[in-house]
């Protein structure tokens, strides 16, 4: 995992991993949205399965304590089936401040064999509430 420093990081900076459907991952994700059905979903997830707070805890971290989540816009292109294997790329899109607060806006890219499947965008109050 990558070590994220708000003061330091540039725009522009990207980071890598992986994001893996694995029939684990589906079922919890399911059963989350109290899908009983499993069958229905073996071909094509939901779009929501890319909403997710692991592709950027690991690869910048877990947010300071203190960090609040805004917003977040998703175009979703493609739906996900069990066993697709992801390459994302978080970008820190923008920093900047207002009114004495940081803010951070990250975009999120998930791609499989070159197809672009979903992209995020996350705008973060950056340890707002942190004393």
């Amino acid at each position: 995992m990558a070590s994220f420093n708000y003061r330091t990081t540039v725009i522009g900076k990207e980071y890598k991993t992986e994001y893996e459907i694995t029939d684990r991952l589906a079922k919890k994700f399911l059963q989350s949205l109290y899908i009983e059905d499993e069958e229905s979903w073996q071909s094509e997830l939901p779009y929501s399965i890319f909403l997710t707070y692991h592709v950027w805890n690991n690869t910048i971290g877990n947010p300071v304590p203190g960090t609040i989540h805004l917003k977040q816009k998703n175009e979703n292109f493609k739906r996900a089936k069990i066993g697709d294997r992801f390459e994302v790329t978080v970008k820190v899109k923008d920093k900047y401040q207002s009114k004495g607060r940081d803010y951070l806006i990250l975009e999120t890219s998930f791609n499989k064999e070159g197809t672009l499947y979903c992209i995020e965008n996350t705008t973060y109050l950056w340890g707002f509430a942190n004393g």
